[in-house]
């Protein structure tokens, strides 16, 4: 009998370490712990980004000083995500902008804020759910975020009117997000091309890939991430494939990487690319390390924008 108690103890005990150790990853992976005080003016220590810091800020600056409006649409699990409206001409297309991981719309957005404005665009910057103004505590590697942008899609035609032309864009885990979102079966006619900038190919293996940097071992690693989101977050973490996504798309996709990417390697988007090249074009861009592609050759990077948006927009500008 005392046998027994004790191998049911050690059982219990053992269940206990086991849950608790899954939560705390689960609030370090998938928990925005600055939610609400993400720094648009923070940016890695690396040498490039530093090198670069006055022209990232003054873009935040810029967009800080121009008049917008604050609006919300209803996620599909009933939170309220929040965003920023700049108008522009009534009867324009609507581009709507999607941030990276724990990142700062403000600071992932500034390209598409400047460009998008004067070419007369309505241009919604969105913070994505668990970050910013919006609602939730988890973010999700795109795996519900693609359904977000679903959300905002259905805002933007009922502001703009059921027939607008809208574009989408992201950086980062928002690129992720928009191509994870011309993968679903049920998307909107409206969205007429899609800019993604750096993402990465699936959760899984940006997961892996950041685990193997820390040196940890990468099997068990990965199991206790995908367990954790799963049982405390109700995440599966197989939603965010971007190759698969990207292989049902039928939305023309701009992708954008920069080949010295030292977080999210160019690889990833070649994967990407070569799921749906009919669909797809693709630009590297030498030198340009994590989202930097614009500010290393702003030229080029405009040019590709305008080129693409002329391509796939009936409105003329």
């Amino acid at each position: 009998m005392l046998a027994i108690k004790i191998i049911a103890i050690v059982i219990i005990a053992y269940i206990i370490f086991r849950m608790t150790l899954f939560f705390i990853v689960y609030k370090k992976v998938f928990i925005n712990d600055l939610k609400g005080y993400e720094d648009p003016y923070s940016i890695p220590d690396r040498k490039i980004y530093q090198d670069n810091k006055e022209k990232i800020y003054a873009l935040v600056d810029e967009f800080e000083a121009i008049e917008y409006e604050e609006v919300e649409c209803q996620s599909f699990d009933n939170l309220i995500l929040k965003g920023r409206l700049y108008a522009g001409n009534e009867k324009a297309p609507v581009i709507i902008c999607f941030h990276g991981y724990k990142s700062a719309a403000l600071r992932d957005a500034g390209l598409s804020i400047r460009l998008n404005r004067q070419l007369g665009f309505n241009v919604i910057v969105v913070d994505q759910r668990a970050h910013g103004k919006s609602g939730g505590t988890a973010l999700t590697f795109g795996a519900k975020e693609k359904r977000d942008v679903i959300s905002w899609c259905e805002f933007a035609k009922t502001r703009f009117g059921r027939s607008v032309e809208i574009g989408l864009c992201g950086l980062s885990m928002g690129a992720t997000t928009v191509i994870l979102a011309a993968g679903l079966d049920f998307v909107p006619r409206n969205i007429k091309g899609i800019i993604a900038d750096c993402p990465f190919s699936s959760a899984y293996e940006m997961i892996r890939l950041v685990i193997k940097s820390l040196k940890a071992p990468v099997g068990i690693s990965y199991y206790g991430v995908s367990t954790a989101g799963a049982t405390y977050g109700r995440i599966n973490l197989k939603d965010a494939n971007a190759v698969e996504a990207a292989r049902k798309s039928r939305i023309p996709i701009l992708l954008i990487h920069g080949e010295n990417d030292a977080f999210v390697p160019c690889w990833m988007s070649e994967k990407i690319y070569a799921a749906n090249p009919k669909m797809i074009t693709f630009n590297k861009y030498p030198g340009a390390d994590h989202g930097l592609s614009f500010i290393i050759d702003s030229e080029r990077y405009e040019k590709d924008v305008l080129d693409f948006w002329h391509k796939v927009l009936d409105y003329e500008f």
